[in-house]
Order: C-alpha cells, then structure tokens, then sequence
C-alpha cells in the first residue's frame, strides 16, 4: 500500500465533504430541533470528527490539506461577508492546529502521549478526552478572534457537538476497517 502516505493530502476535501452534509443535512435538523442555537454550536459536528480521524492516522502530513480544508470552510460559511482576509486566515489556521497543537501540548508538558503503547488503536477515551480539549481551547480562540465572550454554556455546546462528530465519524472509521479486514480474510481464506 504505497500509496496509503498520499490518501493525507485528501483530508481537506474530506473535512468539506463533512461539512457540506453538516451545513446541507445536520444543521437544518439541528434547526428544526432547537432552533437557530444551531447556528452557533451544533449539537453533532461532523467535521470535528473528520480531523480527528485524519490527524490520527496521518498525523502532522494532514495539516497542509487540512488546514486548506478548514480555510475554505470558514470562508464559505463562518464569516460574513467582507470579513477581511487575515481574520479568515487565522480563523481557519487556528482551527486546524486546535488538535495537533492540544495533543502536542499533552505530550510535551504532561508527558502524556495518548497515542503511544496502546495495542492496536488508541482507547476512544483518550481520542475523545483530546478532541474535548482542542474543542475547547479553539473555543477560546474563535472567541479572542471573533471579540466576544466565550460563556461556559457555548464553549460546552461546541465541546459536545465536536465529541458528538467525532464518536459518529470513529464508529464510522471502525466500521470501514471492520469491512476490510473481512473482506482480506475471507480473500485469504481457501
């Protein structure tokens, strides 16, 4: 599988792909099930789970395609219009580093490397306690961009819906390797 180090440079258009269904499919529900609320911390955010899954399997070389991603996303729903081109940088840039930068920092200060000695894959405890953390920390960091207050009520709401999408796009991960590795045995099989 040689071309596996590649599949990287697809995590932008994954991350758009996730987050044209949140902005076509979840968010109108969303809407309809507690109103416009929605607009600002969804209740399931998928593309949170998409760069999760990304960074985890191909760690630092998903952040070029990523960070596109994520740039585009925050220009082609989060800002309004004429917002000037350094905000919608650094929103974006920001964005993306919220998890590698949280998973560095628990690393490097705490020693505390969740993705390391685990059989396997990691525990979802641990993907799920980073994706919380980063949540969080880019909470406060849209707020600082944005200039407004970020309420523990909001900054609990995105926390949720990034935990949320990152369990649906983890299920959805392990289903797919599940199918495979089915798919190889029963190949391998006589």
């Amino acid at each position: 599988m040689r071309f596996v180090p590649y599949l990287a440079h697809l995590s932008g258009p994954l991350f758009l792909l996730a987050f044209a269904i949140q902005s076509t499919l979840i968010l109108p529900v969303e809407r309809f099930l507690v109103g416009d609320i929605a607009n600002t911390a969804s209740l399931f955010y998928l593309p949170a789970g998409v760069k999760l899954v990304a960074f985890y399997v191909f760690r630092w070389r998903s952040l070029p395609s990523l960070t596109l991603g994520l740039v585009l996303a925050f220009g082609w729903f989060y800002l309004p219009e004429g917002t000037p081109l350094s905000i919608w940088l650094v929103a974006g840039v920001g964005s993306a580093l919220a998890l590698p930068l949280t998973y560095w920092a628990l690393c490097r200060f705490l020693k505390l490397d969740l993705f390391n000695h685990r059989q396997g894959a990691p525990h979802w405890s641990a993907l799920i306690l980073i994706v919380g953390l980063s949540s969080v920390a880019n909470g406060y960091a849209i707020s600082t961009v944005w200039n407004f207050d970020a309420e523990l009520l909001w900054l609990m709401r995105i926390t949720i819906g990034d935990v949320m999408g990152a369990l649906g796009s983890l299920i959805v991960a392990m289903l797919v390797l599940r199918r495979q590795r089915l798919t190889r045995a029963s190949a391998d099989a006589p």
